[in-house]
């Protein structure tokens, strides 16, 4: 039994991260084509296009294990104890609060510089996060589309620190 609870509460802490990301990566998807209209440099036009994309099959993916888990979880007399509550308390609904500098009606190099830098720690995060929930299951599937995502992640944020160096390039050329 205690085995049983164990295995349960270990699978209600990954529930309860996939929600945070879930929501993190509907958030992405939802604004990041805002700031892709709100931006006149190609190269980051074309990633935050990019990134909203990645961000809308990431949402999917961490649905579809969410649906998958809590099915396990019901499944067990532990989970039939336990009541789920999967609201996230931790990602901000208005993204205006995240990223203030997309109450400009055009992004001047230096905000997109800011707001490439916060995507920057975003995408950092993301990545150890879906590497950390990895430990969270046993379940080989949910395993491997962690590790996908959070090689997806990398690759963000690989993009991202890409595109902080040509802005600072171009940041400097200006002054």
């Amino acid at each position: 039994m205690q085995s049983n609870l164990e295995a349960t509460k270990r699978q209600l802490k990954l529930l309860s991260a996939l929600v945070e990301m879930r929501n993190l990566e509907a958030l992405l998807a939802s604004e990041s084509p805002k700031v892709s209209e709100q931006i006149d440099f190609l190269p980051a036009k074309e990633t935050f296009n990019r990134w909203a994309q990645d961000s809308e099959t990431h949402r999917k993916a961490c649905q579809d294990m969410i649906e998958k888990l809590q099915d396990k979880v019901r499944q067990t007399k532990a989970g039939s104890t336990v009541e789920l509550n999967l609201g996230s308390p931790h990602v901000e609904k208005d993204i205006f609060a995240m990223f203030p500098e997309l109450k400009e009606d055009k992004l001047a190099m230096r905000i997109l510089y800011a707001l490439v830098q916060k995507h920057l720690t975003i995408e950092g995060d993301a990545e150890r996060r879906y590497a950390e929930m990895v430990e969270m299951t046993d379940d080989q599937k949910i395993k491997n589309t962690l590790l996908d995502l959070s090689k997806c992640e990398k690759r963000h944020h690989t993009e991202a620190q890409t595109l902080i160096d040509a802005l600072k390039k171009m940041l400097a050329n200006k002054m």
